[in-house]
């Protein structure tokens, strides 16, 4: 349920209260908005979590932030069928990468992410999300996001220069 609440959930809102102030948005695009919301606060209900799907992970998460941001991704092809077969995958890659585009988007301002998501060698998969937001500090409180890719990766990296933040995960093979 923590998982449910700090990814889809905190990000529809989060998402719904920066695209509401602005103040060009048509009822059109306030209605898409409130389906946002209704169907992140469905996961609450849902077994979404325990079985994803991750091209719906990640057209959701392009879909919620529509309104702040263009995202991008990549998924190796060669990856298609241990995604398929290992559900505990696609549970760590769905919340890393609601977790970074969140942070990027919300802590960064970022307008533009690239989600790449291969095969690092044959035991670890590497996802990088790479955004144009504003350089992060160097020293950040820990809190439940850092926790979340403490617990789902084997190791996990952020590094801000002028140009780019980059999160790198490494996630383990079954």
């Amino acid at each position: 349920m923590a998982l449910v609440l700090h990814g889809p959930v905190q990000s529809a809102l989060v998402s719904a209260a920066l695209a509401l102030s602005q103040s060009d948005l048509t009822p059109g695009d306030r209605a898409k908005i409130r389906t946002n919301i209704d169907e992140a606060l469905a996961h609450i209900d849902s077994d979404h979590v325990r079985s994803p799907n991750l091209d719906l992970a990640l057209a959701e998460v392009s879909k919620v932030w529509e309104f702040s941001c263009e995202i991008n991704s990549h998924v190796d092809p060669r990856l298609r069928a241990q995604l398929e077969i290992d559900p505990d995958l696609r549970v760590c890659l769905g919340e890393i990468i609601r977790e970074g585009v969140s942070n990027a988007i919300r802590h960064g301002a970022a307008t533009h992410i690239t989600i790449d998501i291969s095969h690092h060698d044959e035991k670890i998969v590497r996802i990088s999300i790479v955004d144009n937001g504003s350089v992060l500090p160097a020293a950040v409180i820990p809190g439940i996001g850092s926790g979340i890719l403490e617990e789902l990766t084997l190791d996990w990296t952020r590094v801000s220069d002028s140009s780019a933040t980059t999160l790198t995960a490494d996630i383990l093979l079954a």
